[in-house]
């Protein structure tokens, strides 16, 4: 029986599935099951899968039969299909350094497996639209605004630095600190436990829920821990599944913004007790159904957004540009993201 249970959703990958399926079975911690969920691939995704699958044993690829348009109802489908006692997300283009697994698992030996809820990890980000980058770039560290130091634990490899988030009532300050970091898909390692708990990912939300998951963690009680320690790269490219709102065609926006919207909803008390944030976030969805072309569900959010906070001068210029059109709107956010 496995130890751990990696699971990793991929979507026409091919470019990037090679080096983030070799990052595992480079792990330190050999004792792993590695679940591959392929969502419908159209490119050679399919042949890598079966091609490491035929050389390790350790390996699992799955083939569904339809696209589902976002990574939850993969990694649904494999956590289903799990056996290890933890369980562990990578991204298809990301890395993990050689200790990822090794390091978080030695970190829950410390803390005890019954007091945390997931551990998280600080990255290494990697501009690939940007040749000749190198290092990249140590992300922000998870800060609630009530726990903003480390505290240091003792494992048997050695000092954690830690960021502890505790419980569902602090949860609103980590959404008030615009430097929040929590990690991303590549960086949670969960108990089997845990997910049981708080149960399958959010499908209807798209890219947000990673943060959703974050959310009902806290909410069932639990504690996150965040090793402030580059545990995994991660890179940007022009395929990534979260990209920048002026990079987003007409669909993907539109999409986004329900995702959005449905995201937002499903935590509006929380947002409601910062109005500037639940304004901000509003603004947030109007501007992504403008990118997407839709005029007229931009301005009922942007209406929202001055309604939620009347003092954000922004909420009024999104509002008066909405009225000269998706293309000007978008040529001018290409230009200056800040409007």
């Amino acid at each position: 029986m496995p130890k751990i249970s990696v699971i990793i959703p991929t979507y026409n990958a091919e470019k990037f599935l090679p080096r983030t399926i070799s990052s595992v079975l480079n792990q330190t911690f050999k004792e792993f099951e590695l679940i591959i969920v392929d969502d419908c691939s159209s490119d050679k995704t399919g042949e890598i899968i079966e091609g490491f699958e035929k050389k390790d044993g350790r390996i699992t690829g799955v083939f569904l039969d339809k696209n589902s348009g976002a990574p939850a109802h993969p990694k649904n489908i494999g956590v289903g299909l799990s056996k290890g006692d933890y369980i562990a997300f990578l991204d298809h283009d990301d890395e993990w350094l050689p200790q990822k697994l090794e390091r978080q698992l030695n970190l829950v030996d410390a803390v005890g497996k019954e007091k945390f809820g997931v551990v998280s990890c600080n990255a290494f980000e990697i501009d690939e639209t940007k040749p000749g980058q190198s290092a990249g770039k140590i992300a922000k560290p998870a800060i609630g605004l009530k726990h903003p130091k480390a505290v240091d634990i003792k494992g048997k490899d050695g000092l954690f630095s830690v960021f502890k988030l505790l419980k569902y009532e602090s949860v609103h300050d980590v959404l008030a600190n615009p430097g929040f970091y929590c990690g991303n898909n590549s960086s949670m390692f969960f108990s089997r436990e845990t997910i049981e708990i708080i149960g399958p990912r959010d499908e209807n939300i798209g890219a947000f829920e990673d943060t959703d998951i974050i959310f009902r963690i806290a909410q069932a009680g639990y504690d996150f821990y965040f090793i402030d320690e580059p545990l995994y790269r991660t890179y940007t490219h022009g395929g990534n599944f979260t990209k920048s709102y002026d990079r987003l065609s007409e669909r993907e926006a539109a999409k986004r913004a329900e995702n959005f919207s449905s995201f937002t909803e499903k935590y509006r008390g929380l947002y409601e007790k910062m109005t500037r944030l639940y304004s901000e976030r509003l603004r947030g969805i109007g501007m992504l159904y403008m990118v997407g072309g839709e005029a007229g569900s931009a301005r009922k959010f942007f209406l929202k957004a001055v309604k939620a906070n009347p003092f954000i001068f922004k909420n009024y210029v999104n509002l008066f540009l909405s009225f000269f059109g998706q293309n000007f709107y978008r040529k001018l956010f290409s230009f200056n993201k800040r409007i």
